[in-house]
């Protein structure tokens, strides 16, 4: 027999005490209970004349040892404590245990890429059972006793370290780090860093940017003043007339009031003329339908000989902010608010 460095292989250590590695080891054949004498169960059989791998799942005193043909195509295995019965090509723990090591410092591995490809996958009993993948420790005696949660790739070369959120069919979220990327790390709408939508992006110096965001709410004010929070937000329109078009809105909630600061550019498509200035405006609303509190402040420049120009008006419930262009003409116009609400203090 010859001893090789412990093979990759997906039962390793499962039901398993010992502390070191499992032993490997490499012959033209398949195992037999006498070559289970000087091993303990977990160690590994390769036999390289059959490409098989075989892993000695139990040697209970007197009785006949039991090896583990990984590359069977069916069957189910059950072990039970150190010693425990296998056959077949997987493992399965039964309802209400519990797959453990009871030594001190003992790890569990599965090693997935051999013969396993799928990963592992939990899931729930029944309706209204929740699913759990946890990372727990019991100790609250040492600041150093962490919780850990580790997603490590290969190196440089290999692929992201990424986490995964589904709601079955519907949609698709992930984070993790970009190493394709310059090691960034994003939040993305979709199931790839590089490819999907970008909504969350912090580079390796710390920078971050947001995207496709058109709406940011500052949760910085007491906590008596629910609702009461400052909100920036994005808008942009495309006029090709001169009809009044709605550039950006704010919608009143019942009892409450609201002061807006638009910071407006426009530009003609060809960039041959311009505008921008600021255009402030404040309204409440005690019941249904929102009013101005005064004419808007609109400081506005541009020169373009059509004139075209920003207006406030209220509709309904909505504080908005209109844009006018010209006949036969496109213009692009963006606007950034700054939103100051007021509800309540109670």
């Amino acid at each position: 027999m010859s001893e090789v460095t412990p093979a990759s292989n997906p039962l390793a250590h499962v039901g398993v005490r010992a502390q070191r590695p499992p032993e490997v080891i490499q012959e033209k054949r398949a195992p037999t209970a006498l070559d289970a004498v000087n091993l303990t169960p977990g160690d590994h059989w390769i036999d390289t004349n059959n490409s098989k791998t075989y892993i000695l799942a139990s040697k209970p005193t007197g009785g006949t040892p039991t090896w583990i043909d990984t590359s069977a195509a069916a069957g189910v295995t059950t072990i039970t404590g150190d010693t425990g019965s296998a056959t077949g090509a997987s493992i399965q723990i039964a309802g209400g245990t519990n797959l453990t090591s009871s030594a001190t410092g003992a790890v569990v591995t599965m090693n997935l890429d051999n013969p396993l490809s799928s990963g592992i996958i939990t899931r729930g009993a029944g309706a209204g059972a929740e699913n759990l993948f946890t990372v727990e420790h019991t100790d609250n005696t040492n600041v150093a006793s962490h919780a850990t949660a580790h997603i490590k790739n290969g190196g440089t070369s290999g692929g992201d370290p990424r986490l995964r959120f589904e709601v079955n069919g519907t949609q698709d979220y992930m984070m993790g780090v970009d190493n394709s990327d310059g090691d960034k790390f994003k939040l993305v709408d979709g199931t790839d860093l590089s490819t999907g939508t970008q909504r969350l992006t912090i580079d390796a110096t710390a920078n971050s940017e947001t995207h496709s965001i058109n709406k940011i709410i500052h949760d910085g004010i007491d906590g008596s003043f629910a609702g009461s929070e400052k909100i920036e937000q994005q808008a942009g329109v495309q006029t090709t007339d001169a009809t009044l078009t709605v550039l950006d809105s704010y919608t009143l909630a019942t009892n409450s009031a609201v002061s807006i600061q638009w910071n407006v550019v426009m530009a003609k498509s060809d960039h041959s003329s311009g505008g921008f200035g600021t255009v402030t405006a404040g309204a409440r609303r005690v019941g249904a339908g929102a009013v101005l509190i005064s004419p808007a402040i609109i400081n506005w420049t541009e020169d373009d000989a059509g004139a075209p120009v920003p207006s406030v008006t209220v509709n309904g419930n909505d504080l908005r902010l209109n844009v006018t262009g010209v006949a036969a003409t496109t213009f692009n116009w963006v606007s950034n608010a700054n939103i100051q609400p007021v509800l309540t203090n109670a």
